[in-house]
């Protein structure tokens, strides 16, 4: 693929902020293979694209929210909105719906498409990473991604970058509760899952003796 060729990009991220987080390794090299390019991300989810703020990874949002009853004239007239765009690039994070995400971009008018062909459903990429199974972590699914784009990566893992005035928040959330020194050794438990999740969620019993 020709990198120069390329100046609009659509990143389908359609999870939440955990699913997010770990698309963010393939968004780092994306924005650095192509550092002139305009990289737009299509989410489901309000706000999710935050957790990436600080990085800049992105230079704009778009949100379809699937929370919001869509008929299907409305996502008609979505697709059609998308396909005036003209994007020269589709990036479905790993993990989507190989059969939605490919016939969504092509109905899009995008040419270069790249995702996951999962049991040989992502039958409308134009550039796949053939596998038979959803067991690859989506972090090492992303980046074969940009493999199969036949472009090079460094697999790395930085830390998350952060804007002052959240360290704050934690600050006085911790000072709140009596944590002021910073080599305290605490842990913090998020108890709780994503709209729609209650498949992923323990019961409160069992997040009370992991407590203790």
């Amino acid at each position: 693929m020709k990198t120069e060729n390329i100046q609009k990009i659509l990143v389908i991220m359609l999870g939440g902020i955990g699913n997010l987080i770990m698309l963010r390794p393939a968004l780092r090299h994306l924005r650095q293979i192509f550092s002139d390019s305009e990289i737009i991300l299509l989410t489901a989810e309000p706000k999710v694209e935050e957790i990436i703020a600080a990085e800049q990874l992105i230079d704009e949002v778009i949100l379809f929210d699937r929370r919001e009853q869509q008929s299907f004239l409305s996502k008609m007239r979505f697709l059609q909105s998308m396909r005036k765009q003209k994007f020269d690039l589709a990036f479905v994070s790993s993990g989507t719906n190989a059969w939605k995400g490919s016939l969504t971009t092509f109905f899009m008018g995008i040419p270069h498409r790249v995702g996951e062909d999962i049991d040989g459903k992502g039958v409308f990429y134009t550039i796949k990473r053939n596998c038979q199974s959803e067991e690859t972590h989506e972090i090492d699914g992303a980046l074969a991604l940009i493999e199969a784009m036949g472009l090079e990566f460094l697999h790395s893992l930085p830390p998350l970058k952060v804007f002052p005035k959240d360290e704050e928040v934690v600050k006085d959330f911790l000072n709140e509760w009596g944590i002021k020194d910073k080599r305290s050794n605490f842990i913090g438990i998020h108890a709780g899952s994503g709209y729609k999740q209650t498949f992923k969620r323990w019961p409160i019993d069992r997040f009370a003796r992991l407590a203790e």
